[in-house]
Formats: structure tokens, sequence, C-alpha cells
């Protein structure tokens, strides 16, 4: 009796582990595949890469920009936070999203309060050159320290997905991750 008992514990171990290790690996195929959808509904509501990185780390804020994409950017980030069916179920990529949309939104308060429209479609900072008794240079670096900030998260936040392995499908001319 005591020998069949033996005989029959390294199966049931073996089952026992085989069920976790089935139900883990289910779990993590369904979160990969609820976040690749996550991923792929907030890049197509993104413009490409490459025009990203041009509006938050080439442009200089502290001449006049059009804030659209800005918007755009903050929008989508903001829309992934606030809707569960657009959230990540990884936890990683959630915190990097949230990270990335609290900068994003002071970023978006600071374009509200401290710029002014050009009247040509554009927003600019207080300039000597267009009138203004001075140079708001304090708020031009920080719009630029900030779009520096929030780009560098988003890098983080796309390097992390294409490490977790949540594919994203692009088809356009940016730069891939």
């Amino acid at each position: 009796m005591f020998k069949a008992i033996l005989e029959i514990i390294p199966e049931a171990v073996i089952a026992i582990v085989g069920f976790f290790v089935g139900t883990w690996k289910e779990k993590r195929s369904l979160t990969k595949n609820e976040d690749s959808k996550s991923l792929e509904s907030l890049l197509d509501s993104l413009p490409s890469f490459s025009t990203i990185e041009f509006y938050y780390v080439e442009k200089n804020l502290i001449d006049s920009f059009n804030s659209n994409i800005f918007h755009q950017f903050n929008d989508a980030f903001s829309r992934v936070i606030s809707d569960p069916t657009s959230a990540f179920i990884d936890k990683e990529l959630q915190d990097l999203a949230v990270e990335i949309n609290v900068l994003s939104k002071d970023f978006i308060n600071c374009i509200i309060i401290d710029t002014f429209p050009t009247g040509n479609g554009e927003q600019t900072i207080r300039r000597t050159k267009l009138g203004d008794d001075y140079d708001d240079l304090k708020t031009g670096n920080f719009l630029n320290e900030t779009a520096t900030k929030i780009f560098e998260k988003y890098k983080l936040f796309l390097s992390s997905a294409k490490r977790k392995g949540i594919v994203q499908k692009r088809n356009d001319n940016s730069k891939k991750i």
C-alpha cells in the first residue's frame, strides 16, 4: 500500500505542476493578446514615431509651434488610462502609460496656460520679437524639457512592449522600435 502511494505521488505532483504551468501560460497568452489589441489601438490613434520624435525632441518649443500633435498624443494616452477596455493588463505597460499621461497632462496644461496663439494656427511663449515685454524662456525651457521626458518615456513604453513580445503592426515609414 505504501509503495503504491509512493508511485502515485510523483504522478500527482507532475499533474499539479502541469496544471499550474498550463494555467500560467494561458493567462500570459491572453494578456499578450489583449495588450496587443490595446497597443495597436493606441498606435493607430497616434502619428508616426518619426513625427512624434520631431515634435517632442527636435522642435524647439521656445519658437512658435503647432500644438495639435501634443493634444492628439495626450488624448490617446488619456483614453488608455480612463477606458478599462483600452487599459493594459501588463502592470509595467500600464504604469508607463500612466506616467506618460501624467507628464503629458502637465505639458498640455502649460501650453494652455502659458502660451498664446500667434494668429497662424500656432502657439508661442511670450517673446520680445512678437511685441511682448520679455522672453518667457522659463516656460520655453520647461516645455522643451518636459517634451523630451515624455518622448523618452514613450520610447521606454514601446521597447517594453517589444521586449514582452507584444507585437505592433504599423505600415508607415516611421522608425520602428
